[in-house]
């Protein structure tokens, strides 16, 4: 009996030994996973490490105290950068912002930012000067280089107020929800949350007098009415198709556009329609919204094929007196080369034909014979005599926009029709090359490697961590600015 016990004691014994060994163990190997997860976040966001922010908050705090006192001698900027030079913007995982601070009279640049310093659920942090990254993106968005993703945040910052914000955070010992530190603030693209918690929100004004860099998605869009004279008729291309369907071309577009206060009608153009046709439809359609909406001209934002549906209306029926702007969004005005693939070579055979005309059919999903005889319009040499005859209106003020996917990988639908015309025409967005798609006096370029399809929000969600919509409300805003 008595050994019987003294075995059970033992036996205890050892399993409490066995459990306070494997608690030390698995407390050891927590502490050094926290400790690589730390390592690797710190290498993530400056080379030097990150325990020095924290040393060093103290002479951040001297330094913004300085500006409180001489405020009118300091200018604040914002912007934002990817963690990791040369990272592509397809794999963009955490952005990080930044402030640029300006010495007016001597025109010293310092940079500051929040830095985690710990790879956990709340981020313990500092605000730091000067960070190693930062100075290196600042430069490389100076000179235009390619080694940083860099773009500036277009607002006006209230710089004395902003600055004592970060000086109460300081005090108050504030730590933020660390994929809330390095995501944009909802609602706020492109601020994370930390820049945004700091900037004096009702002092701060959208500059949005540049198109261009608003298109560059650099701007925090905020919420307010757009107050246009003329309502918007979205204008598609081939395929797609205005009436009830399962895929929304137009995405979230339309409704975003409505939600600015924005009247918004479609073309209601056939997906096969030539642009005779299709011309024909969009007069009949633009004269009702007239009618309906008792407004004098409309403004046309067109998508692909629907560029050159909306052109020749204008030229045909004379409308310069009924549109106010033609807006084309990757429209092939000098041809398809993709198109003269099918079309122009007579030895072609029919495998290929169809492989092609797949490439365009996967638009919606789906190839039709008629598609063959409708892109025979889409030619180079079509378009060429296309060009000559149907030539701008002076009435119409006409913008060309288009994108270019950075790699065949950007969208896998267009991996093939992107390497041909790489190689035969250079940059494109999949489907119409760049030089096609710039026609007129006012082009502009949409960058973050979007493609043919997903510029009309298609899939209904951000690309390169571009808001789609938010293109179109930059759009609107430089018609409004331009009085239409």
């Amino acid at each position: 009996m008595k050994k019987s016990l003294l075995y059970e004691n033992k036996k205890s014994m050892k399993n409490r030994v066995l459990i306070i060994i494997k608690s030390i163990f698995l407390a050891s190997l927590s502490y050094v996973l926290k400790a690589i997860q730390g390592s690797l976040y710190i290498m993530f966001i400056d080379r030097r490490g990150g325990e020095h922010f924290l040393k060093n908050e103290g002479n951040v705090r001297v330094f913004l105290e300085n500006i409180l006192k001489r405020p009118d001698d300091y200018f604040l900027s914002a912007y934002e950068r990817t963690l990791l030079r040369q990272q592509r913007k397809r794999t963009k995982i955490f952005s990080h912002s930044f402030f640029l601070i300006t010495n007016i009279s001597s025109g010293e640049n310092h940079t500051l930012s929040y830095f985690g310093t710990r790879f956990a659920f709340h981020s313990q942090g500092a605000w730091a000067l000067n960070a190693v990254n930062d100075i290196a993106s600042y430069f490389s968005y100076v000179i235009d280089s390619k080694k940083w993703d860099t773009s500036k945040i277009d607002i006006n910052i209230d710089t004395p107020g902003t600055v004592q914000n970060i000086l109460e955070k300081m005090d108050s010992g504030v730590t933020y929800f660390f994929p809330s530190h390095v995501r944009p603030k909802t609602g706020f693209e492109n601020c994370n949350t930390a820049l945004w918690d700091v900037l004096a929100k009702k002092q701060i004004e959208m500059d949005v007098t540049e198109t261009r860099s608003v298109l560059r998605n650099t701007g925090c869009f905020m919420p307010g009415n757009i107050r246009l004279n003329y309502p918007v008729v979205l204008v598609h291309g081939i395929v797609a198709y205005d009436g009830a369907s399962v895929v929304k071309f137009w995405g979230r577009i339309p409704e975003v556009l409505r939600n600015r206060g924005i009247e918004v009608f479609f073309g209601n153009t056939d997906a096969w329609g030539d642009y005779e046709s299709n011309a024909s439809i969009l007069k009949n359609t633009i004269e009702h919204i007239l009618r309906k909406t008792k407004k004098e001209k409309v403004n046309i934002i067109a998508h692909s094929k629907g560029g050159i549906d909306s052109r020749y209306l204008v030229w045909k029926y004379d409308f310069g007196d009924k549109i106010a702007s033609v807006i084309t969004i990757c429209t092939p005005h000098k041809g398809a080369e993709i198109a003269d693939l099918i079309y122009s070579r007579k030895n072609i055979q029919e495998k290929l034909k169809n492989r092609g005309l797949l490439v365009f059919g996967k638009l919606l999903g789906e190839t039709n014979p008629n598609f063959y005889n409708v892109n025979y319009q889409l030619t180079t040499a079509n378009m060429e005599e296309f060009n000559k005859k149907v030539i701008a209106d002076d009435r119409v003020f006409y913008q060309s926009l288009y994108t270019t996917m950075d790699s065949a990988l950007d969208d896998l639908m267009f991996f093939y029709s992107y390497l041909y015309i790489k190689k035969h025409k250079g940059k494109s967005d999949g489907i119409v090359s760049e030089y096609s798609a710039s026609w007129g006096n006012n082009i502009l370029k949409i960058h973050g490697g979007i493609s043919h399809t997903e510029i009309i929000d298609i899939q209904k969600k951000k690309i390169s961590g571009i808001n789609i919509p938010d293109i179109y409300v930059a759009i609107v805003r430089e018609l409004e600015r331009n009085g239409f």
